[in-house]
């Protein structure tokens, strides 16, 4: 098994919390249903030949925009999975997103401390 740090911590070390990062080429894998109106989906990245993990947090809207990168067959069978038992759904790596972010403020895990992009 395999254990990726937090991308968040990292970028806190070079990431001004009042500049944006730019997220590109993230190749989106595993997306869990968190509640009725929230999904979280991962990835990982490469830092200095260093893996990190990432997750961005969806709201319905941003989830149907990631989901436009796949065929209409593929998005109905993620979004079937997703609203049924284990309420997941394997992205295999075909949607790659781009995108802006802010750094948000250092925030308290059950296990460990995070931060989350904004």
């Amino acid at each position: 098994m395999d254990f990726y740090p937090d991308f968040g911590l990292h970028a806190y070390r070079w990431v001004s919390r009042k500049n944006f990062a730019v997220i590109a080429g993230y190749h989106l894998q595993l997306i869990q249903k968190l509640d009725q109106y929230l999904w979280t989906v991962c990835s990982t990245c490469s830092v200095n030949d260093r893996e990190y993990m990432i997750s961005f947090d969806l709201d319905n809207y941003a989830l149907d925009k990631v989901l436009l990168g796949l065929p209409v067959e593929d998005r109905i069978r993620v979004r079937e999975a997703l609203n049924s038992g284990p309420f997941q759904a394997d992205l295999e790596a075909q949607v790659i997103i781009d995108c802006s972010v802010l750094l948000g403020p250092k925030t308290k895990g059950r296990t460990k401390s995070l931060h989350p992009f904004a």
